[in-house]
């Protein structure tokens, strides 16, 4: 019997742990990791750090943070900790990433193997005595801020400090944006001593240095203490009166992120005299009273808005319909500080003023309110508002029947199927209604059912919901494509491929929100089609990259960069003849067309042979060096996707096109060309060398390039990236207790 339960008791082998774990979400991954022993965290980090996907970027980030300070948590295992330092480093090289975001885990990267980066270079530029040079180092250095360590910042402060000290806007625009960036690693010691000293530019003639100071104040504003704040709220709060509209603008936001920690401030000198008002006899007194309330209560905390809901619930039966309408506005503002049980209280009292008896402006103010409710409340209180939510879709007034549909189309999705059913026919019935913003709202609500009833979903509604592609309204075509969209994933092959032709013509609709949504809608069946369906697709579009038309040809080259992933099932005759006609159409004069066709090429690329790739560098090259800004992106992302497969002198030569793009007068141009090299150089398969131009004039990214290069190939070779296998080791005995 002994060995019979302690067979039981074995710990499940970690294959079988890992396979557990990876049909979890990062949020249920990270709470089985944090309560979880030591083998079963082992699976978790393994499937973690498997993940490319950006999401799962900052867990990757703060769990490997968090072992590398914490050995113990993995016996001190060195080769497991370097394991998780090979995979994470594959991460960073993941071109959806931020440059910041990529910054970030190299830093960790660097602070693990100790490297540091060295902004020597940075810091003689910002003593510079020339205004552009100050502005170069400054722009630059908040670029590098998230690559520094805290003490390296904590020391930067006083530099960038003395350039507050200034009449040029750009410059002090400049060092605000790069003390706003240092925020979350400095002590609130200094960001005090900060706020006090910029304070006074609340008062400077130059209206851009106020707006700058104002927004500063924001953003440090929840890093500081209440007596700082509450020193800050009375120069903010004079600002609303600045003859600027936009700093008066910018002042109103600073004063919503000041306010609410002075909580109990705030109830004296607004909340209490507007509740005073509630009960004046003039109906137009108390309306007014809570539309003010409605305005400021986003800003208030949980405390004050607690003390609200009783003298507001008793405005809902006012005799005066304005009032009431008034008080639900106020009640649906309130919604996200308030207690799951205090809303399910307030539920049936809202319900109440969907009947009959009610003005439709009520009645869309009650919806709305319903609608804020419902990701608070529990699945059982959620079921009791179907039938009276439903009921109003049969009312005469088109903007409570729309505001139905909108409340509708929140509950799908927390709705059992036997009730998504019963909903199906009613909201189907609205799909011809006499307003196009009832029909619009019809499809999206069929949008949220659609993907949970899966094939329940009658052909006849298909076809129904198809027909409004030709609309006249563009509001509902555009919804009716996003509707297919989400329901193609559940329907068979062949009906999937009858929406090819109508999602097609609509990529060349007058409207470019159509042409967008049949984008989409066309991206989503592409992954379904047929090999069959796909060539004849292909040729289709081969024959258009003929004509004579650019504006046929441009729809032609929209149609195939949506098609491009598939392409590479394509045989080697009809992939090679689909790249000519696309390096033709870099040979005319359409900046349109270029930028789109350089699209293509970079979707196609990983599907060509090496020296298939190497015949378009020219391109690429000429592109970059010629066309208009609309062009860099594009061919940026062709070489990022050839430079793996590219001869090392032949990246040679893109390199150089791409670092001239250091010094371009767009700025853009030069933050693209940036990151494509920061990716570049993160990438392990790449054997990258930058030369920079010191004859060209300075520009921050180039004094950025110039300043990490080095850094980040020795983290690279420090990092020794290559083919990781991640076992997680079976050996790792369970915690106990």
């Amino acid at each position: 019997m002994a060995s019979v339960l302690s067979d039981f008791f074995t710990p499940l082998p970690q294959e079988i742990l890992i396979h557990i774990y990876s049909n979890l979400s990062l949020e249920e991954l990270l709470r089985a990791w944090r309560t979880g022993s030591k083998i079963h965290q082992r699976a978790i980090e393994f499937v973690v750090f498997t993940k490319n996907n950006v999401e799962f970027y900052s867990s990757q980030l703060s769990l490997l943070r968090l072992l590398s300070n914490l050995p113990s948590i993995f016996n001190n295992n060195n080769d497991y900790l370097n394991d998780l330092k090979k995979k994470f480093y594959s991460r960073i090289n993941n071109p959806n990433l931020s440059l910041a975001d990529q910054l970030r885990g190299l830093n960790l990267l660097g602070t693990i193997d100790d490297l540091s980066l060295d902004i020597t270079l940075i810091l003689s530029t910002l003593d510079q005595p020339e205004p552009s040079s100050v502005q170069i180092a400054l722009d630059c250095l908040t670029t590098v801020i998230p690559a520094l360590d805290k003490k390296t910042l904590a020391n930067l402060v006083k530099p960038v400090k003395a350039k507050l000290i200034t009449s040029d806007e750009k410059i002090y625009q400049a060092a605000l944006d790069c003390l706003a960036a240092m925020v979350p690693a400095l002590e609130k010691e200094t960001l005090t001593t900060l706020a006090e000293l910029i304070k006074n530019k609340l008062d400077d003639e130059n209206y851009a240095i106020r707006q700058a100071t104002l927004n500063y104040l924001k953003s440090i504003a929840p890093a500081l203490e209440k007596e700082t704040l509450a020193i800050l709220v009375a120069p903010v709060k004079n600002k609303l009166n600045d003859p600027d509209s936009d700093v008066r603008q910018t002042a109103l936001n600073c004063l919503t992120v000041l306010a609410p920690p002075l909580d109990k401030e705030m109830q004296r000198m607004l909340v209490n005299p507007l509740i005073n008002k509630l009960d004046d006899p003039d109906w137009t007194i108390p309306q007014d009273a809570l539309n003010r309330l409605a305005a400021i209560i986003p800003s208030l905390g949980k405390e004050t808005s607690a003390t609200l809901i009783e003298p507001v619930k008793n405005k809902l039966n006012d005799p005066d319909k304005n009032v009431c309408q008034a008080a639900l506005l106020c009640l649906t503002a309130m919604i996200p500080l308030l207690e799951q049980q205090t809303l399910t209280m307030l539920v049936k009292l809202v319900i109440s003023k969907l009947d009959d008896t009610n003005t439709a402006d009520i009645r869309q103010a009650a919806l709305n309110c319903l609608t804020a409710m419902v990701p608070h409340l529990e699945k059982e209180t959620l079921t009791t508002l179907i039938e009276p939510v439903k009921n109003n879709l049969n009312v005469q007034n088109w903007k409570v029947r729309q505001t139905t549909l909108n409340c509708l189309a929140v509950l799908v999705p927390h709705l059992k199927q036997e009730n998504l059913a019963s909903l199906v026919e009613p909201v189907s019935n609205t799909l011809n209604d006499q307003d196009s913003d009832v029909r619009k709202a019809a499809l999206n609500c069929l949008a949220a059912i659609a993907p949970v009833l899966a094939q329940k979903i009658p052909p006849t509604l298909v076809q129904q919901i198809k027909n409004k592609f030709t609309d006249l309204d563009w509001a509902v075509c555009r919804a009716a494509l996003q509707c297919i969209a989400a329901m193609i994933p559940t329907l068979e092959n062949e009906m999937q491929e009858t929406f090819i032709s109508p999602v097609i013509n609509k990529l060349n609709d007058q409207d470019w929100r159509v042409r967008q949504a049949a984008s989409h809608c066309l991206e989503t069946i592409v992954p379904t089609l047929g090999k069959e369906a796909l060539v004849s697709l292909v040729k289709s579009i081969t024959h258009e990259l003929n004509d004579q038309s650019g504006t046929v040809r441009l729809s032609a080259l929209n149609r195939l960069k949506i098609i491009a992933p598939r392409l590479k099932n394509l045989t080697t005759e009809m992939l090679e003849e689909v790249v000519k006609l696309i390096t033709n159409e870099l040979n005319g004069r359409d900046s349109r067309i270029h930028q789109v066709a350089l699209s293509c090429l970079a979707a196609i690329i990983p599907s060509l042979d090496k020296e298939k790739v190497a015949t378009l560098v020219p391109f690429i090259v000429n592109k970059l060096n010629n066309a208009s800004n609309l062009c860099v992106r594009p061919a940026f992302n062709c070489i990022e996707a050839m430079a793996p497969i590219l001869e090392e002198k032949t990246l040679a030569t893109l390199m150089q096109t791409v670092t001239n793009k250091l010094y371009d007068q767009n700025a853009s141009s030069r933050q693209a060309a940036c990151h494509l090299l920061v990716l570049l150089l993160v990438n392990p398969n790449i054997e990258v060398k930058i030369e920079l131009n010191p004859s060209l004039p300075k520009t921050s990214e180039a004094l950025f390039i110039h300043t990490v290069s080095d850094w980040i190939t020795h983290i690279s070779k420090q990092t020794n990236p290559a083919e990781v296998i991640l076992q997680p080791e079976k050996e790792y005995p369970q915690m106990t207790g």
